[in-house]
């Protein structure tokens, strides 16, 4: 570290130079250092130094502990300058050379050794859930790296070294503290995966684009205002997470991902669900629930291999009776919207397995009977009166709930012998049929 400064600042004076070392220290290790306000003296310099290269040696050790078992070696190396001689020795290549697969998780260290360089035939690297702040240039030796792992560390910065991993396949930085995603990040064109969930992102950059084989996207959970309309180059994207941000418009270029299978944009600002939604005619799963949607546009009569419908939490007042083309649904969440009526529709989702419909304005429970695949049926805190006889047909039924509506009695259910769970709390019944008793289940 010390080197460094010295051969980019080489007139520099001491004080100068503990300031820079001190900054140093605070981004690469996370150590804070009161700086002197006065010169300081050589010796000052010198115990940073001695502190540097104890958590560097430290995290050589770690690093070490899991090479060597990949080696054959005549005797065990004990200290770090011994590690850093014998990794430094052309006579050694061959051995380094022969590691493909590297892990170290949950080490406890806060840097990536230098000598990670020498390990260029290296193609997996997982260094998750330790306190990494910095990703070290010497990562872009790393040439032959399909797959970096560097989940629940500390990174507050992508390096621009990073597009020198052009084999990379798999990028994982997931919960960081990264606020940008570099130019750089376009050179890597054979990505298929890229997690960046739970950081400080503010933008995506246009160059995605670049990513044209990226096959699952994840940036949910940061600060994202705006999908760039450069997600249209990404066609062959399957799964895109954009979850938990501050997304207020679904761009129409939307429509250009057609292979995509699995799409959330949950727990953000969206207003309005496009009409190129209707493009994406592979989707299997796709979650809008906790934004501010107010209808269910026609446009998801085309959605014909959706399994799993979330519009949860939004401000949807009516369900379209376009909605019977979905036969392929297998869970459908419409729960905390301003619904009125279940249009008799739904009797076409045989396939449903899920329906909840909690805390709506709901007055009425149409026939259900050919809903026979329905395992759980939430229907509480609703304006319900009548609870249909037609439920004795949902017979593969494991949970009902009806509380908080205004229902006066219970109709037969004794062949709804799957029961275990059965909610009428908070209505207006006063007997409970024998039958009840014949639902061993509960």
């Amino acid at each position: 570290m010390m080197k460094f400064l010295e051969t980019n600042y080489p007139n520099a004076a001491p004080l100068t130079l503990f300031s820079r070392l001190a900054k140093l220290f605070s981004d690469t290790y996370g150590i804070h250092i009161h700086q002197p306000t006065v010169p300081c003296s050589a010796t000052e310099i010198a115990n940073l130094q001695t502190i540097a290269k104890q958590q560097e040696d430290q995290s050589l050790i770690t690093f070490w502990d899991r090479i060597r078992l990949q080696l054959n070696l005549l005797a065990p190396l004990q200290t770090a300058d011994a590690i850093r001689a014998w990794m430094n020795d052309p006579a050694n290549a061959g051995q380094l050379n022969s590691i493909i697969t590297l892990h170290v998780v949950m080490g406890n260290f806060k840097t990536i050794p230098s000598e990670i360089r020498l390990l260029t035939q290296l193609q997996q690297l997982c260094l998750a859930n330790n306190q990494i702040t910095v990703i070290t240039d010497a990562i872009r030796a790393l040439t032959q790296l399909r797959h970096l792992d560097l989940f629940g560390n500390q990174i507050t910065a992508i390096p621009d070294a990073i597009r020198d991993l052009t084999q990379l396949q798999v990028l994982n930085l997931d919960h960081n503290q990264i606020t940008v995603i570099p130019d750089a990040i376009r050179a890597l064109t054979q990505l298929q995966k890229l997690f960046l969930n739970n950081n400080l992102i503010t933008v995506i950059p246009d160059e995605i684009r670049d990513l044209t084989q990226l096959r699952r996207l994840n940036i949910a959970c940061n600060q994202i205002r705006e999908i760039p309309n450069a997600i249209s180059a990404l066609t062959q994207l399957q799964q895109l997470f954009l979850d938990n941000n501050l997304i207020t418009v679904i761009p129409d270029e939307i429509r250009d991902l057609t292979q995509l299978q699995r799409l959330f944009l949950d727990h953000n600002l969206i207003t309005v669900i496009p009409d190129a939604i209707r493009a994406l005619t592979q989707l299997q799963q796709l979650n809008l629930a906790r934004n501010l949607i107010t209808v269910i546009p026609d446009a998801i009569r085309d959605l014909t291999q959706l399994r799993h419908l979330d519009l949860a939490n939004n401000q949807i007042t009516a369900i379209p009776d376009e909605i019977r083309a979905l036969t392929q649904l297998q869970s459908l969440d419409l729960a905390r919207n301003l619904i009125r009526e279940i249009p008799y529709e739904i009797s076409a989702l045989t396939q449903l397995q899920r329906l909840d419909l909690t805390n709506n304005q709901i007055t009425a429970i149409p026939d259900v009977s050919a809903l026979t695949q329905l395992r759980h049926l939430d229907l509480a805190n609703n304006l319900i009166t009548v609870i249909p006889d037609e439920i004795r047909a949902l017979t593969q039924l494991w949970g009902l709930r009806l509380a908080g509506n205004q229902i006066t009695a219970i109709p037969d259910v004794s062949a709804l012998t799957q029961l275990q769970l059965l909610d009428l709390t908070n209505n207006q019944i006063t007997v409970i049929p024998d039958a009840i008793s014949d639902l061993t289940q509960l």
